[in-house]
């Protein structure tokens, strides 16, 4: 089971929203934190054709870890163990110099606005077993279970991993670590399209 503690120190790494990143016109050091300009889509590779991670939204800050050959992709630390890749023109780097990711070399690549993979086809479907960044619309409790024991709290702004719903499509379960899930309501989660497995007994 989690706690509130460790809901809070993974929001001290995902989605913090409290200031921008500082300009620097020399190599900086990595995790870098850097503000987000324009909302844009997260792959797990430099390439408009991996897979699709989530998004990232304009005026959030996030760490990055440094950039393609190209220059035109950035990897991003989306949570100590994931990382994802954007487009770099998505990020307000402010003429700082990331490290060069040798051997990286990513595709063409555009900042875009919502997830390829959410069409006017069908919503983009979550498979059992996966997890996709959503962002949260409302500041809300954090349960254990379903309405049962509050455990936390996320931010409006923020941006979590949903994993799936329960039966009655009410409640999201977020990874709230590695190793802990919690519920939060799901009016509170901005799923954009997105459909979640059901989770049985949650």
């Amino acid at each position: 089971m989690s706690t509130s503690a460790a809901v809070a120190a993974m929001v001290a790494v995902i989605g913090a929203n409290a200031g921008s990143a500082m300009a620097d016109s020399t190599p900086v050091t990595v995790p870098y934190l850097v503000s987000i300009n324009t909302t844009t889509n997260l792959y797990d590779a430099p390439s408009l054709n991996a897979d699709y991670v989530g998004q990232v939204l304009a005026g959030q800050t996030w760490f990055v870890l440094g950039e393609d050959t190209t220059g035109k992709w950035t990897e991003i630390q989306v949570t100590p163990g994931i990382i994802g890749w954007g487009a770099t023109s998505a990020f307000a780097l402010n003429g700082i110099t990331l490290p060069v990711i040798t051997g990286v070399t990513g595709g063409a690549t555009a900042a875009t606005p919502a997830p390829a993979a959410v069409t006017a086809s069908g919503p983009y479907v979550v498979a059992a077993g996966s997890s996709v960044l959503v962002w949260i619309t409302a500041t809300t409790n954090v349960f254990d279970h379903p309405n049962m024991n509050v455990v936390g709290q996320v931010t409006a702004g923020q941006t979590w991993f949903a994993v799936g719903v329960d039966s009655t499509g009410k409640w999201v379960q977020l990874q709230i670590d590695p190793n802990n899930y919690d519920w939060v309501a799901a009016s509170a989660v901005g799923l954009g399209g997105i459909k979640l497995p059901v989770i049985a007994n949650p």
